[in-house]
Protein backbone atom coordinates (compact mmCIF):
# COMPACT_ATOMS: atom_id res chain seq x y z
CA UNK A 1 0.00 0.00 0.00
CA UNK A 2 1.20 3.45 -0.91
CA UNK A 3 -0.53 6.53 0.45
CA UNK A 4 -0.11 9.70 -1.56
CA UNK A 5 -0.86 12.81 0.45
CA UNK A 6 -1.22 16.21 -1.15
CA UNK A 7 -2.29 14.49 -4.38
CA UNK A 8 -5.30 15.65 -6.34
CA UNK A 9 -7.76 13.06 -7.66
CA UNK A 10 -6.78 13.85 -11.27
CA UNK A 11 -3.11 13.13 -10.44
CA UNK A 12 -3.66 9.76 -8.77
CA UNK A 13 -3.89 7.65 -11.94
CA UNK A 14 -0.86 9.24 -13.62
CA UNK A 15 1.20 8.87 -10.41
CA UNK A 16 0.32 5.17 -10.15
CA UNK A 17 1.07 4.73 -13.85
CA UNK A 18 4.54 6.30 -13.41
CA UNK A 19 5.24 3.81 -10.60
CA UNK A 20 4.03 0.90 -12.75
CA UNK A 21 6.30 1.95 -15.62
CA UNK A 22 9.29 2.46 -13.30
CA UNK A 23 8.99 -1.10 -11.98
CA UNK A 24 8.72 -2.54 -15.49
CA UNK A 25 11.76 -0.53 -16.62
CA UNK A 26 14.02 -2.06 -13.96
CA UNK A 27 14.78 -5.70 -14.88
CA UNK A 28 15.84 -7.92 -12.02
CA UNK A 29 18.96 -10.00 -12.57
CA UNK A 30 19.75 -13.14 -10.63
CA UNK A 31 22.96 -13.03 -8.64
CA UNK A 32 24.65 -15.29 -11.19
CA UNK A 33 23.89 -12.71 -13.86
CA UNK A 34 22.80 -15.40 -16.27
CA UNK A 35 19.09 -14.62 -16.13
CA UNK A 36 17.11 -11.45 -15.75
CA UNK A 37 13.39 -10.88 -15.78
CA UNK A 38 10.94 -8.03 -15.80
CA UNK A 39 8.37 -7.59 -13.06
CA UNK A 40 5.03 -6.04 -13.91
CA UNK A 41 2.54 -4.38 -11.61
CA UNK A 42 -1.21 -4.40 -11.46
CA UNK A 43 -2.41 -1.57 -9.25
CA UNK A 44 -5.66 -0.40 -7.80
CA UNK A 45 -5.97 3.13 -6.52
CA UNK A 46 -8.78 4.91 -4.73
CA UNK A 47 -9.46 8.55 -4.00
CA UNK A 48 -10.39 9.29 -0.38
CA UNK A 49 -13.96 10.57 -0.02
CA UNK A 50 -13.73 12.76 3.06
CA UNK A 51 -17.46 12.68 3.70
CA UNK A 52 -17.90 8.90 3.22
CA UNK A 53 -14.65 7.00 3.68
CA UNK A 54 -12.81 5.60 6.61
CA UNK A 55 -9.55 3.68 6.25
CA UNK A 56 -11.32 0.34 5.78
CA UNK A 57 -13.66 1.53 3.01
CA UNK A 58 -10.81 3.27 1.20
CA UNK A 59 -8.68 0.11 1.22
CA UNK A 60 -11.66 -2.00 0.05
CA UNK A 61 -12.25 0.32 -2.91
CA UNK A 62 -8.56 0.24 -3.84
CA UNK A 63 -8.61 -3.55 -3.57
CA UNK A 64 -11.63 -3.79 -5.89
CA UNK A 65 -9.81 -1.53 -8.37
CA UNK A 66 -6.78 -3.84 -8.15
CA UNK A 67 -8.92 -6.84 -9.05
CA UNK A 68 -10.40 -4.91 -11.99
CA UNK A 69 -6.83 -4.28 -13.19
CA UNK A 70 -6.00 -7.98 -12.96
CA UNK A 71 -9.20 -9.00 -14.71
CA UNK A 72 -8.60 -6.47 -17.49
CA UNK A 73 -5.29 -8.05 -18.45
CA UNK A 74 -2.81 -7.26 -15.69
CA UNK A 75 0.12 -4.86 -15.83
CA UNK A 76 -2.19 -1.86 -15.62
CA UNK A 77 -3.66 0.68 -13.22
CA UNK A 78 -7.33 1.01 -12.36
CA UNK A 79 -8.56 3.99 -10.34
CA UNK A 80 -11.69 4.34 -8.24
CA UNK A 81 -12.01 8.10 -8.28
CA UNK A 82 -14.81 8.17 -5.74
CA UNK A 83 -17.47 9.43 -8.12
CA UNK A 84 -19.44 6.18 -8.16
CA UNK A 85 -20.83 5.48 -4.74
CA UNK A 86 -21.04 1.90 -3.52
CA UNK A 87 -24.50 0.41 -3.43
CA UNK A 88 -25.65 -0.13 0.18
CA UNK A 89 -25.78 -3.91 -0.29
CA UNK A 90 -22.17 -4.05 -1.52
CA UNK A 91 -21.00 -2.04 1.49
CA UNK A 92 -22.81 -4.40 3.85
CA UNK A 93 -21.44 -7.51 2.14
CA UNK A 94 -17.89 -6.14 2.30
Amino acid sequence: MIILTQTQAADLGPAAERMRLAVAAAPIALQSGSVSFVVTVSAGAAVFRRDLDDAESLVKRADRALYRAKEAGRNRVEVDDGTKLDAPESRAAG
